[in-house]
């Protein structure tokens, strides 16, 4: 592999509502963009359940 990507996934679970875990994400969106080894990061709500996946 010349170039080797990694994907993680993350599950939790949120007192917060939906909403709520989005503006702490947006919140700290620049941090993420200035990282040069992420290249994308997105956040998944599992459609029957509490959980929240950042991907």
């Amino acid at each position: 592999m010349g170039d080797p990507r990694l994907v993680l996934r993350v599950r939790f679970k949120s007192i917060l509502p939906l909403n709520e875990v989005m503006q702490v994400v947006e919140s700290r969106a620049d941090e993420f963009r200035a990282r040069s080894d992420l290249q994308q990061k997105n956040y998944l709500q599992g459609r029957n359940t509490a959980q929240v996946a950042g991907l």
